[in-house]
């Protein structure tokens, strides 16, 4: 009996201590659990929520940029906006083509309405043109568009270029570059003139406009060359130009050598030739009213 008692005695406490155990560990787990799902289980659900969100917000994000620059065609703030833009669809070329042909007509539209807008954002365009705009699929708006917001950029260096009130017209037979000219097919048939500014500041070096290799050794020149030449293609290769205005000429340049200082281009347009030195001449062309370069 004895033995029965402390067996029984025995079973129960340890059925007591068992039991305290378990409802201890039930505890602790639901705790835990409770905590994680406190803590974890939200954080799961906001990082899938984002995961699914994050196309449609991009989508939208585009379409308020679409909305934006639709908006403000032909303005200066839609070719403010107009860099963000092109580099947000770097990765979609469908999308990336669509913003270069709007840039392309904007530009065409911006200079036909002489509007003017701040040369930098123009620059900022072209700039990202160039870094974003290489797949082969939009070659053809990519051309276009740069094409565009180089003649616009050129448009805007009138009010940039120096004042030549002074300037007096010379005889262009005398000039080398006239057998360089040509005639653009359909275009103006108006006679190119050239002018010199006789003053020039005798810290400044003199204006020339000839062939690489024929420079004149004597430093005395005129402060600028003008070259007025409506409806004319004229090809840089090969020619070294300093302190020279070019105005109203369709330029030609297929990446020969050339060394240009301080030429300004006025409502010129381009025809550039694809290459490294293309893409650097494109460059100084957007970046500045006065074109420094050297291939």
């Amino acid at each position: 009996m004895v033995g029965s008692k402390g067996a029984n005695s025995i079973t129960l406490t340890f059925s007591r201590t068992s039991a305290a155990w378990l409802g201890t560990v039930a505890t602790l787990v639901v705790v835990a659990g409770g905590f994680y799902i406190h803590t974890h289980v939200p954080l799961l659900i906001h990082s899938e929520v984002q995961t699914q969100i994050a196309p449609v917000t991009e989508r939208l994000v585009k379409v308020e940029v679409e909305i934006e620059l639709l908006l403000r065609k032909n303005s200066a703030q839609a070719i403010a906006a107009l860099p963000w833009a092109i580099r947000g669809a770097s990765t979609d070329e469908d999308k990336l083509k669509i913003y270069l042909e709007f840039a392309a007509q904007t530009f065409k539209d911006a200079k036909e309405q002489s509007l003017y807008t701040n040369p930098d954002d123009v620059a900022q365009v072209g700039k990202a043109i160039i870094d974003v705009a290489k797949g082969a699929r939009i070659s053809v708006a990519r051309d276009a568009a740069l094409a565009a917001a180089i003649a616009y950029r050129s448009s805007l260096n009138v009010h940039e270029a120096p004042a030549t009130p002074n300037a007096r017209q010379v005889p262009l037979e005398d000039f080398w570059a006239i057998g360089t000219l040509r005639q653009i097919p359909g275009a103006s048939t108006e006679a190119p003139t050239l002018w010199i500014v006789p003053e020039r500041d005798p810290a400044s070096p003199a204006a020339l406009f000839t062939r690489m290799g024929e420079e004149a050794t004597s430093e005395n020149g005129p402060g600028f060359i003008i070259l007025d030449a409506p409806g004319k293609e004229l090809a840089l290769d090969g020619s070294h130009l300093r302190r020279v205005i070019i105005r109203n000429a369709k330029i030609i340049y297929h990446g020969g050598s050339v060394e240009l200082e301080g030429v300004y281009f006025l409502n010129c347009s381009f025809d550039i030739g694809k290459s490294d030195r293309g893409t650097k001449f494109e460059s100084a062309v957007l970046l500045t009213p006065d074109v420094t370069f050297g291939s």
